[in-house]
């Protein structure tokens, strides 16, 4: 995964002796729902490796009272000593996935110089991908004109897709194989799209949307117009689907964070979870709670409640570094919901869900943690391991302490 992310927050308990199976969620991708919408634009080979990143920015600005993102008249110069400036700092902090954006957020003003698309006012982002095969997708508050302007001014070339796809394509002296290409002479981080290794991206932009990756094939491949995109592949949309069912009564919320998996890019042991079509870690904001929620797909409800009952047992004796995870939980006033199973005749969907605080309700108690980063720190220490529990006698990885 491209970035090593901070970290801090969240966890309750679960049992719940009978799983209730609900009818099926529609997504609707007509409907105004940022993380449909937007991933409606990406190809569904994005998730081949098995690894996205989403972070609404906007959504997780207007859970905070004083956040915003930033304003047209301003920068960050100006803007990061001001209550909301300070407010939107707070919310980077909750971000516990893979962003260009938060990464180097502190060259913001920079990057704006270098792009056309100033960072701190996008509102939502998507990584796709492992390793040097991985796509950047931004959307909102982008300017392509504005960006096109200033690429131009720093040795791109522009050049209209030759199909009906609408990007525009951006390639530095117009080749878009150069990539990978490293040039100690041009690095510079505030060029998020590979200036810290002196690279320089291709990069297409289509109204207020921007995609980015290194390798040709794959910035290729995700400037195709979309014959099937993420929200086509149900090993997402379900996921997806069922979480915004299950906040609807939470009042105005939306999905401000979304990491999904194959069980291979989310736990250690290989093999382990290999009956999981996908694993999602949802982070969700509304006016009447805020909440982590994991999502485990499967071919069957018979393996859904199987899953259930042996996740059941093994979170009471499941550890957070040196102590039980339901401690950790109930320490940042976490609050463990039913484990309940989605089905359909394709699949089941299995929910994990907890309950916190939200941000308001944080501030007036004088704190303000991230229960997603909580979870995220774990994952990468291979603490959430009791999410597809292993045999008795299966040896284990050591996790990291």
């Amino acid at each position: 995964m491209s970035v090593l992310f901070s970290i801090a927050l969240l966890f309750s308990l679960l049992f719940s002796p009978v799983a209730s199976v609900a009818p099926p969620a529609k997504i609707d991708v007509s409907d105004d729902i940022a993380i449909v919408s937007f991933l409606a634009n990406v190809p569904a080979d994005a998730f081949d490796q098995g690894y996205l990143s989403y972070v609404n920015f906007q959504a997780m600005v207007d859970a905070h009272p004083d956040a915003s993102l930033l304003p047209e008249d301003m920068t960050l110069e100006t803007w990061r000593d001001t209550p909301e400036g300070k407010a939107w700092i707070q919310t980077m902090l909750s971000i516990g996935g893979s962003s260009l954006i938060r990464m180097y957020a502190g060259l913001a003003d920079e990057t704006f110089e270098l792009t056309g698309m100033h960072p701190l006012r996008v509102q939502e982002s998507l990584h796709a991908g492992l390793s040097i095969d991985m796509e950047h997708w931004l959307r909102g508050n982008i300017d392509k004109e504005q960006v096109i302007k200033v690429l131009e001014a720093n040795d791109y070339v522009a050049e209209a897709a030759q199909d009906e796809s609408g990007w525009v394509l951006l390639c530095e002296n117009g080749d878009c194989s150069k990539g990978f290409t490293f040039d100690k002479e041009k690095r510079n981080d505030a060029f998020i799209f590979g200036g810290n290794l002196g690279r320089r991206w291709p990069i297409a932009v289509k109204d207020d949307l921007l995609v980015s990756a290194q390798l040709e094939e794959t910035f290729r491949t995700a400037t195709e117009p979309v014959e099937h995109s993420l929200i086509d592949l149900m090993t997402v949309s379900r996921p997806i689907s069922v979480v915004l069912s299950s906040i609807e009564d939470d009042g105005d919320a939306s999905i401000s964070q979304m990491l999904m998996h194959k069980p291979e890019q989310f736990f250690w042991m290989p093999g382990q979870g290999a009956n999981i079509k996908s694993l999602g870690m949802f982070h969700t904001n509304g006016k009447e709670a805020q909440r982590v929620i994991f999502t485990l797909t499967f071919n069957s409800t018979a393996e859904a409640e199987e899953a259930r009952q042996q996740i059941e047992e093994a979170y009471q004796t499941a550890e957070e570094i040196k102590r039980l995870f339901s401690e950790a939980v109930d320490e940042i006033d976490g609050v463990k919901e039913d484990l309940y199973i989605d089905s359909t005749e394709d699949d089941a969907v299995l929910i994990v869900p907890f309950r916190f605080k939200t941000t308001a309700q944080l501030l007036e108690d004088g704190k303000l943690q991230s229960s997603f980063i909580f979870f995220t720190r774990l994952q990468l220490s291979d603490h959430l391991r009791w999410l597809a529990p292993l045999d008795a006698d299966t040896p284990t990885m050591p996790s990291i302490n």
